[in-house]
């Protein structure tokens, strides 16, 4: 069943509460890749038309020895793909990491509507899974957002996430 996930308060948002913390000492110097594949259904708000369509994301992020989070977002619809590199807290759509607890928590604000990938780890961090939310504001009705390749106003009819996974691997992955 496909079915949107509602999120309870996006107020947690906010770029400055995001580097607080820092990331954790066990992840510094760490890179995570993470994957996960959306089926989906948008409409075009410009004419109204519905289309399916799938998507496979992945996000590289390294977290530094100062525990500052730096991310590679690409994605592939079709024979489409695009790339973002991202500091996290340097823009209101990016994907803004922060600690809490054992989790890394990356929230990335739409027009309305957010995603929240959540990154959960054992007991050593030797370990993550992945977990991908997409939430309504409260008292909105839709999630809308710009596609990320053809800049379209679209609006979220449907969508579920598969496959999601996390791995984990030393060294800075963006160094030459």
């Amino acid at each position: 069943m496909k079915r949107l996930v509602v999120l309870a308060a996006l107020s947690c948002l906010q770029a400055g509460a995001v580097e607080a913390a820092g990331a954790p000492v066990q992840l510094r110097g760490k890179a995570l890749t993470l994957n996960w594949i959306d089926q989906r259904v948008e409409k075009i708000i410009s004419d109204g038309r519905e289309r399916p369509l799938t998507q496979s994301s992945g996000i590289i992020v390294y977290v530094s020895a100062e525990g500052r989070y730096f991310s590679k977002f690409s994605r592939t619809t079709g024979r489409s793909s695009k790339n973002l590199n991202e500091v996290s807290g340097d823009n209101r759509g990016q994907l803004n990491w922060r600690a809490e607890g054992r989790t890394l928590v990356a929230d990335q604000r739409f027009v309305k509507g957010a995603r929240r990938l959540i990154v959960s780890f054992d007991d050593s961090y030797g370990s993550c899974t992945l977990r991908v939310l997409h939430g309504k504001e409260a008292g909105s009705a839709n999630i809308e957002y710009i596609t990320f390749g053809s800049k379209e106003h679209v609006i979220l009819q449907s969508i579920q996430t598969t496959s999601a996974s996390c791995s984990m691997q030393t060294g800075n992955p963006f160094a030459s």
